[in-house]
């Protein structure tokens, strides 16, 4: 596939990716992953489930899958995961709250691209695409498997987008990511082969390459931290959507599924049951069940003002919002959308206006569409304040 009109220079990290420093072996090319299998077998990992296959056709595929396994065994066997006060796991990584903002910041970046492209502001959508790719080295550096579940659905996301200049930025996004890991991460660490394997892998196998891969790690992780945790939750709800992507109807079913019968706040089922619900209640409306749906969203947004943290909280309102402007309730479905923007920019408003410039854009087309061209010119102004605003404070810490 070619490359999309104005990618040459993008994104600028490239131009340096060069010149830093090597972990990888001198002889070692970025088009030959599946060496790296090599350095790992079933000893290694006797409780893997995905050991490599013979045929040639299937080792990349194959390796991907034995590597994801083997990374989240790694992961559970160093207690990279730790029980909260509500008997939930989360990962344990060092300065985890600046972590999590990089990775906001990413997912802001990349819902803003999508916001671009669908009104052919290229430019505009090369910039912020742009600014996410310049996150990536410290979300490889991470091992966080969040990021991976939040760079898969990137990808996914992308794809299911009829815009071509999402699709080839993808390509572009995917050799990006996996060259950066063969740079900076050591050779031979599962973490890097997964990105290097993800790289090589031709396009029309990415996607369903990528859902057996989210479905690899849930499986490991069900296998050592339970079936009802955060991380493993999000997991299994994240393979469902784009599994069942075009089958509504059977993604409905599965997340039901997914559903624990019983709901209590002072543990993980209840975050589980959190989760599926925000889900279900978006693919109902997905579906046109609109009065099914808001009283999913209701419920869901209730619960999330006295038992959800403020992500929770954003978005809840946002699925809220979104069900409201679908059922024509404009004035309800504005309000719910400005206050999650609102929230949002509160939580963020040290570090990173992202999310929140996101959740503006959402606002900022309903209104416009309503024919209120001065007021949408207006949330238009104060998201450019707050993009250059986020400029000055990027620009600073770097310095």
């Amino acid at each position: 596939m070619g490359q999309a009109a104005g990618f040459d220079n993008m994104p600028a990290a490239q131009q340096r990716i060069d010149q830093l420093p090597h972990h990888s072996k001198p002889s070692e090319m970025i088009d030959s992953p599946w060496d790296e299998s090599s350095r790992y077998s079933q000893h290694d990992n006797p409780a893997s489930s995905y050991q490599p296959s013979s045929p040639r056709i299937f080792l990349l595929p194959e390796n991907l899958f034995f590597n994801v396994d083997l990374y989240m065994e790694q992961l559970c066997w160093r207690a990279a995961f730790i029980k909260t006060g509500n008997r939930d796991y989360r990962f344990n990584i060092p300065d985890s709250e600046t972590k999590a903002t990089t990775l906001e910041k990413f997912v802001g970046y990349t819902k803003q691209a999508l916001q671009f492209a669908a009104k052919d502001m290229l430019v505009e959508a090369r910039k912020v695409l742009s600014m996410a790719c310049g996150l990536i080295r410290t979300l490889l550096e991470d091992e966080n498997p969040i990021a991976y579940m939040n760079l898969v659905n990137t990808m996914l996301e992308y794809w299911d987008e009829p815009s071509e200049f999402l699709h080839q930025f993808n390509d572009l996004f995917r050799a990006y990511i996996s060259r950066m890991a063969a740079i900076v991460l050591p050779y031979g660490h599962p973490w890097r082969t997964i990105w290097v394997v993800i790289g090589a892998v031709n396009t029309d196998q990415v996607r369903e390459i990528l859902l057996v891969s989210l479905d690899c790690m849930v499986n490991t992780l069900k296998r050592n931290i339970g079936s009802y945790q955060g991380i493993a939750v999000n997991g299994r709800l994240l393979h469902t959507k784009w599994k069942y992507s075009r089958d509504l109807p059977a993604a409905e079913t599965a997340l039901r599924s997914l559903i624990p019968e019983s709901a209590d706040p002072s543990n993980g089922t209840y975050k589980s049951y959190f989760k599926a619900m925000f889900h279900l209640a978006r693919n109902l409306r997905l579906q046109g069940k609109y009065n099914e749906g808001i009283i999913i969203a209701k419920q869901h947004l209730a619960h999330a003002r006295v038992y959800g943290d403020i992500d929770d909280l954003v978005n809840a309102l946002n699925l809220n919002a979104n069900m409201y402007h679908h059922m024509g309730e404009k004035a309800i479905a504005e309000a719910h959308i400005r206050e999650a923007a609102d929230t949002m920019l509160a939580k963020l408003e040290a570090t990173s206006a992202t999310w929140g410039v996101y959740l503006l854009g959402i606002l900022e087309d309903w209104v416009r569409k309503d024919g209120r061209i001065q007021e949408a010119d207006d949330i238009k102004a104060e998201m450019a304040d707050l993009m250059e605003r986020d400029k000055i404070r990027d620009d600073t810490e770097e310095e």
